[in-house]
């Protein structure tokens, strides 16, 4: 029989020719016992059965011609089949276990097996003895009592526990980005994941690109990435990743306002314009929210940025000479401004916008000042005729107009100006550049108070009488002891 775990005997004899005289032999049976398999001689669980006998005083042997057919007692292994599940299972970040384990047909004697078990486990992709997250599930068990393996014939069928990639295919897209060019780089280390990951993973994109420093665009690139459990060890090969899908990333031109100034001068025949470069320019400055608002020139006291940024070729190209006002004249050759860090020319970061000024020659203030003078009466016709001049630029004259106060008795006579006032310069009439005031000045005649002794010879006629009245009029000559 199988083991049982408990001794088999077989005491039973049988006569089976033959008899016995008057009870001579008596009690006989077998005692042959067997527990194990491996009892026995030869150690393979088969003991002879031996008949013993017992016998009378009046038995003699040679009465008898005894033959003892002795049997065996055999005890076999016991057959034990073990089972242990076949199962795969989709990476989800758990442990894949199949503990149950089929017993059949035969049981383990009662209490010398406990604890029958698969101890299988398999959770990623790369487990297991070729790494291609296949496992056995292994059966084990615990001896206990009276327990020896060779009372047993144990046969293991162990299935396998598997784990296969997680359904669909995993894409990485990373997120776009812009902002108005600061002189820093565009940095944007954000992605979005399509596709689930198992719980207690998490995707790591490492080394994004961030060299988009000039304005211009290009796609948000990373060098590498990984799936890792909480633990921090890599579960990528869980997982069938897709090409990535790059977001871009957008650098503007920095909006940049020179504002040329108005410039007033007074005309001085000098050229002026170019000469007066007067400007500003915008500066960046901090935002509500204390960032960079992204306008006017980069300087170190915005943001993180350590540069500063200066302007060149701003000179202005107009000049003008004349009087009059030159309206949005005052402006820079736009592609004569270059804005430079350091040595480095950004000018292309820019959007630059330049608003003109405007140029006022105003009228330069002139007075033409006829003379003034006083002159004692001589008997004659008097005149002054200087013009005094204020404002004049050195080197331009009067033309044309003239200027004159005239009289002969005592009094005052006001000077007049005659004709328009011209001014040149050379030959260049530059009147219209001034602004003209002319002051008129008189002659003021006084009479004379020194004491005079004129001596007048009179006219002196001779006629004949004639009845008539006559007389002789004028004087011959007039002397005075002091000009008059």
């Amino acid at each position: 029989r199988d083991y049982t775990g408990q001794p088999l005997t077989s005491p039973d004899v049988t006569l089976s020719s033959g008899h016995i005289i008057n009870g001579e032999i008596y009690d006989y049976k077998a005692t042959g016992t067997v527990t194990n398999a491996y009892d026995g001689e030869k150690g393979d669980g088969v003991v002879t059965n031996t008949i013993v006998y017992s016998t009378t005083a009046a038995f003699k042997p040679v009465n008898y011609e005894i033959e003892l057919k002795e049997g065996q007692l055999e005890i076999n292994p016991r057959e034990v089949k073990l089972t242990s599940q076949t199962k795969s299972k989709e990476y989800d970040g758990t442990p894949l276990t199949m503990p149950q384990v089929t017993i059949g047909p035969n049981d383990f004697v009662e209490g010398e097996v406990t604890d029958i078990r698969a101890t299988g486990s398999v959770t990623y992709v790369t487990d297991g003895p070729n790494h291609d997250g296949k496992v056995p599930n292994t059966i084990e068990y615990t001896p206990a009592g009276n327990f020896d393996a060779r009372n047993y014939r144990i046969e293991k069928n162990e299935g396998e526990l598997s784990i296969t990639r997680r359904t669909g295919t995993m894409v990485i897209e990373t997120l776009s980005d812009s902002k108005v060019y600061d002189g820093s780089a565009l940095y944007c280390p954000n992605q979005t994941l399509h596709g689930s990951l198992a719980q207690g993973d998490r995707l790591v994109v490492s080394n994004y690109v961030s060299d988009l420093v000039n304005v211009g665009s290009k796609l948000n690139t990373f060098e590498s990435f990984r799936v890792e459990n909480e633990a921090g060890q890599d579960t990528t090969a869980n997982y069938t990743f897709g090409e990535p899908i790059y977001g871009t990333l957008k650098i503007t031109a920095r909006p940049l306002t020179i504002t040329v100034a108005d410039n007033t001068v007074t005309y001085d025949g000098q050229p002026h314009g170019k000469a007066d470069p007067a400007y500003t320019v915008n500066q960046a400055a901090v935002d509500a929210a204390g960032k960079d608002n992204g306008v006017g020139l980069v300087n170190p006291s915005v943001g993180d940025k350590t540069q500063t940024h200066t302007l060149t070729g701003t000179d202005i190209a107009f000049t003008a000479v004349n009087a009059r006002t030159y309206e949005n004249q005052l402006n820079m050759v736009k592609g004569n401004v270059k804005i430079l860090s350091g040595n480095q020319d950004v000018t292309g970061n820019y959007a630059i916008t330049i608003l003109p000024g405007t140029l006022t020659i105003s009228q330069r203030p002139v007075t033409f000042t006829g003379e003034t003078a006083t002159k004692v009466y001589n008997g004659e016709a008097q005149s002054i005729t200087a013009i005094a001049q204020s404002g004049l630029v050195e080197g331009h004259t009067l033309a044309d107009m003239t200027y004159a106060a005239t009289g002969t008795d005592a009094g005052e006579f006001p000077g007049a100006f005659k004709d328009e006032a011209k001014i040149m310069n050379g030959t260049e009439d530059v009147t219209a550049n001034y602004a003209i005031t002319k002051k008129e000045g008189k002659l003021t005649i006084t009479a004379v108070t020194d004491k005079v002794i004129v001596t007048v010879t009179e006219k002196s006629g001779t006629v004949t009488y004639d009845g008539q009245a006559h007389s002789v009029h004028g004087y011959a000559t007039m002397s005075s002891n002091n000009a008059l």
